[in-house]
């Protein structure tokens, strides 16, 4: 990606050097500029000092944006590695019941993951109202989402007896921070951190600084070439590292799904088939058990 777009800064720089090159007052080697044209040649270093301020802030923020989204994706790995074991130390039938669908929704969530990589549609509507859900591709996140809500309803209804009360209340924050940290993830997976008008600003800047460097004089066509080129180069190599810092969970540098296979293994060898054999999980959770098996 970062070399795709290198070359295409660099081809949009030689169009834009030929539309350009028209404008462009050169003099001859021995004269030598004149007062006002050293005066542009300050002013084009003060916009230059301006559009690498603007540079900074974008990829910076794009990158800013990335960091809280891995965060915000390994404090939900986390909620359900740490609800699991609240739910053992229970040690009930509704907890068990509780404990095999978070390792369902593990599985469920490592498939969303392909589909986020893929840039697909993800069902972020708990109705089922939504074009996303109603689509076979949105299937996935679909049951993911039907079971986030199961497990909530299985862990606020635990009766926690009361030596046991510390426990359950950790198990109740845990719980709700799983949802509030699920609900977020998705919300950055939808919504990107760089607004059109911050990509705007760094586009029309990159025309702007260089348009204004072919109405000055003394400069030999071949070095607007090579400046222009360069300078849209690395446009495109910001863009690229942009669109990457700015998309963490698309594309084949996203936030990998590795921990959420081994939460499936680790919650595998936690469960042992009696316990999953025990809980009917058509009666605790209808909607989804209705559906096709999870996938593998």
């Amino acid at each position: 990606m970062l070399s795709a777009y290198l070359f295409l800064g660099i081809a949009v720089g030689v169009l834009l050097h030929q539309a350009l090159a028209p404008l462009s007052r050169s003099v001859p080697a021995h004269q030598s500029p004149s007062e006002p044209d050293e005066l542009a040649g300050h002013f084009m270093g003060v916009v230059a000092v301006i559009y690498a301020v603007l540079v900074a802030f974008v990829v910076v923020t794009a990158w800013q944006g990335r960091s809280d989204a891995i965060s915000i994706a390994t404090q939900e790995q986390h909620d359900v590695d740490d609800l699991f074991h609240l739910l053992l130390a229970h040690n009930t039938r509704g907890s068990n019941g509780a404990m095999v669908m978070l390792r369902y929704y593990a599985m469920y969530t490592q498939g969303e993951w392909y589909q986020m990589r893929n840039q697909a549609a993800i069902c972020t509507d708990t109705s089922e109202s939504s074009p996303e859900c109603l689509d076979p591709n949105g299937a996935i996140s679909n049951r993911a989402n039907e079971l986030a809500h199961c497990i909530r309803d299985y862990t606020f209804g635990l009766q926690a007896a009361s030596h046991e009360r510390a426990g359950y209340e950790e198990t109740i924050r845990t719980t709700a921070a799983f949802s509030e940290d699920r609900a977020e993830r998705r919300l950055r997976y939808q919504n990107r951190t760089l607004q059109p008008v911050l990509w705007l600003s760094f586009v029309l800047g990159a025309f702007i600084l260089v348009g204004m460097t072919y109405f000055v004089r003394g400069q030999g066509h071949r070095a607007q070439l090579v400046r222009t080129t360069a300078l849209f180069g690395m446009m495109g190599m910001m863009i690229a590292l942009a669109l990457i810092f700015d998309g963490p969970f698309v594309g084949s540098m996203q936030v990998t799904p590795d921990a959420w296979k081994a939460l499936v293994a680790h919650f595998d060898s936690d469960l042992t088939p009696a316990q999953v054999r025990g809980i009917d999980l058509r009666h605790a959770c209808t909607p989804w058990a209705e559906r096709t098996p999870a996938p593998n």
